[in-house]
């Protein structure tokens, strides 16, 4: 049976927290899946230009294989063999840099979002 991949949320009182069994994986900074392209304030329009930004570094990475690509090849492995992942950030429900992180891992695991 196949795992599950979703984004958590490291603030304290977020319901979006690890269950018993969840593979946890911290994607701040200075995690390899961190987002080294935080954005200047908190509006809006900046946290979609810098998840824009991680989505461009993102893509590149996964062309030339880099460390991220190697990352989620990982977790997906992870998820293939029936492990739960959470992916533990700090925006999480709001936009984050994780969101392209999970598209991209249920692309691969051919999961509909």
């Amino acid at each position: 049976m196949i795992g599950t991949i979703r984004l958590g949320n490291k603030r304290w009182g977020s319901p979006l927290k690890p269950v018993a069994g969840d593979v946890i994986i911290n994607i701040d900074r200075p995690n390899v899946l961190g987002n080294y392209h935080p954005p200047e304030s908190p509006l809006q329009c900046h946290v979609e230009e810098s998840v824009n930004t991680y989505r461009k570094t993102l893509n590149e990475d996964l062309i030339n294989g880099g460390p991220v690509a190697r990352e989620i090849d990982r977790i997906v492995q992870l998820i293939k063999q029936g492990q739960n992942v959470i992916l533990m950030c700090w925006c999480a429900p709001k936009l984050c840099h994780g969101d392209p992180i999970v598209e991209h891992i249920k692309a691969c695991l051919e999961i509909k979002p």
